[in-house]
């Protein structure tokens, strides 16, 4: 998924939003594609690609459909014309794209790393608040010195003096960290995770949960003390495809469970340090994106960012400093280390959210910017809608869908009679358009003319 997000403050000069892309691969191929194009016949749609748009502001949430393509294939080089065509399409209309993201597909991955001319030791250098060096102090800003390959930004195709950060999807992130553990520590897998010389994996965390004796027990679910079950542990595709899974494993749930159950002949604290360190900063990861307030009766205190160097920017750059003090501890990518793909992915979660929060957010605290809106939720949720209706949906039907879906939303934000808006929105479209020069008021129903 590609996620495309705008700034901070809907009631300001610019728009402030979030567009979304993401493809789906349901559309039903024929059996005879490749002979209807020899017959001079298009061939079949095999994947649906949408864009999304959805605003950063906290109070007003304006979501829509930008485009939608039927394909018969995706490439890294199609997403690239793609994000660069409705980048432009959505600026022609005052709509101004500040943040792209990715779900961690290959091609989304090699068009947002085409995309990226600006490294993260450049924009810090540069780009950034001239206080940033003295804020974030010494040993954050070593790490990031440290990183002139890692694409940050790069500059919009219309408006140069706008830099549009490359984004990334939590959720997608945190299966990909639990998949790892579960893969660490078996002779038939690849991966050997290590941390401070100590091993890290699923298993480890199921021995503690095994230990507490609740894995035997057949019912009473009022009676467990932690949310585990076995499908947490004996994974198969469709649990590792499980978002709340994951999000359990990686929780203060399990640190506590290690907690009270790895001195049953388990090894003790030391030898879980590592792992336990690890699930709290996937934990933090969470809420933070999130904006938890309060989760099981547990205060979170996470907020919308409102500010360049709000504590939640300063949380995220620390995990990021600790993912890559851990990678050059593992000297690289080897077997005790993460994927590169999960820890890429990891950065650009974290980077997409601090670096729209540093460039565009001011620090009087006058907007804020709703950090949970920076993934490809809305696409998921698009798609979910469609095959709520048809679990196999061709191309059509999946353009049909798109099209009822977005009938009542404010993709229709133009179309509005008096300067009043339609689809039920809060705000005015004049709220949402960017001043632009020689702007004139047609006589056809009342469409702008944004051509000047």
């Amino acid at each position: 998924a590609t996620a495309t997000t705008g700034p901070g403050d809907a009631g300001g000069d610019t728009a402030t939003a979030v567009a979304v892309a993401d493809a789906d691969q349901s559309a039903k191929a024929s059996a005879d594609d490749e002979e209807d194009e020899s017959h001079g016949f298009p061939g079949l749609g095999k994947q649906y690609l949408v864009f999304y748009f959805t605003t950063w502001d906290k109070d007003y949430k304006s979501s829509f459909l930008a485009a939608r393509y039927s394909l018969r294939s995706i490439s890294g080089d199609t997403m690239l014309d793609k994000i660069n065509e409705v980048t432009i399409g959505l600026a022609l209309y005052g709509f101004i794209v500040t943040s792209t993201g990715e779900d961690g597909a290959s091609e989304n991955r090699s068009a947002l790393k085409a995309l990226g001319t600006i490294s993260v030791k450049e924009y810090f250098k540069n780009h950034a608040p001239k206080s940033a060096k003295e804020k974030l102090g010494p040993d954050i800003w070593a790490v990031l010195e440290a990183m002139p390959d890692v694409p940050m930004a790069y500059r919009h195709p219309i408006y140069d003096e706008v830099l549009i950060f490359i984004g990334g999807d939590m959720p997608h992130c945190i299966k990909k960290v639990v998949n790892t553990l579960e893969r660490s520590g078996w002779a038939h897998h690849d991966r050997n995770l290590r941390r401070n010389g100590q091993k890290m994996s699923l298993k480890m965390l199921e021995k503690c949960w095994v230990a507490s004796g609740e894995s035997s027990l057949d019912g009473g679910v009022s009676l467990r003390k932690y949310v585990k079950s076995w499908q947490h542990f004996i994974k198969c595709s469709y649990s590792r495809l499980r978002v709340s899974l994951s999000v359990q494993i990686t929780s203060q749930d399990s640190v506590k469970c290690i907690k009270d159950n790895c001195d049953k002949d388990l090894g003790g604290l030391e030898l879980y340090s590592p792992l336990i360190e690890l699930l709290e900063k996937m934990d933090r990861l969470i809420d933070i994106i999130n904006c938890t307030r309060m989760n099981r009766g547990s205060f979170k205190g996470c907020e919308p960012i409102n500010e360049p160097f709000h504590k939640h920017v300063i949380e995220l750059l620390n995990i990021l400093k600790y993912l890559y003090e851990w990678k050059k501890e593992c000297g690289g990518y080897t077997h005790k280390f993460l994927t590169q793909e999960t820890y890429e992915d990891l950065q650009w979660t974290i980077l997409g959210v601090i670096g729209n929060a540093m460039h565009y957010l001011d620090e009087d605290k006058s907007c804020a910017m709703y950090q949970a809106r920076s993934g490809s939720d809305v696409c998921e949720h698009a798609f979910s809608l469609i095959r709520s209706k048809n679990v196999n949906p061709t191309a059509a039907a999946c353009r049909q869908a798109s099209a009822r879906s977005s009938s009542a939303s404010d993709a229709h934000l133009f179309r509005f009679q008096s300067g009043a808006n339609s689809g039920g929105c809060k705000r005015k479209a004049t709220d949402y358009l960017a001043p632009v020069p020689k702007k004139s008021k047609m006589d056809n129903g009342g469409y702008w003319n944004l051509s000047g």
